[in-house]
């Protein structure tokens, strides 16, 4: 109680006659007026990375926005048991997901792909 009416009075400028006064008492007021500033300073920068963040980019939430979109590209590795289920689905949304797709030999093509841009 006595550490915390301490750094309430440190606070607002205002001195207390019970100051620690002890090696010990004094380290332990420092580490913790330490770790309330790194922690205020943490805070601050979430709180200002999670207001300035870009909210404007395009998000897909649905295979039917994927298919109604010009902007990404998406393929399926040929010959595989996801390309396979997807072709033969009764809903024609997963047919035209695999017809519209880019056909990949590998997984190690897309990654190419996707890094050459």
């Amino acid at each position: 109680m006595m550490l915390s009416v301490n750094c309430v009075s440190g606070f607002v400028l205002q001195g207390t006659d019970t100051l620690p006064t002890a090696p010990s008492g004094r380290f332990l007021l420092f580490m913790w007026w330490l770790f309330i500033m790194i922690l205020t300073s943490m805070y601050t920068a979430n709180l200002t990375a999670h207001l300035t963040l870009d909210r404007s980019t395009a998000t897909i939430t649905k295979l039917d926005d994927l298919l109604n979109q010009g902007d990404y590209k998406w393929g399926l590795i040929n010959d595989r048991n996801l390309q396979t289920m997807m072709s033969d689905h009764e809903d024609e949304t997963y047919n035209k997901i695999v017809s519209s797709g880019v056909g990949l030999e590998s997984l190690d093509e897309g990654i190419t792909r996707v890094e050459k841009g």
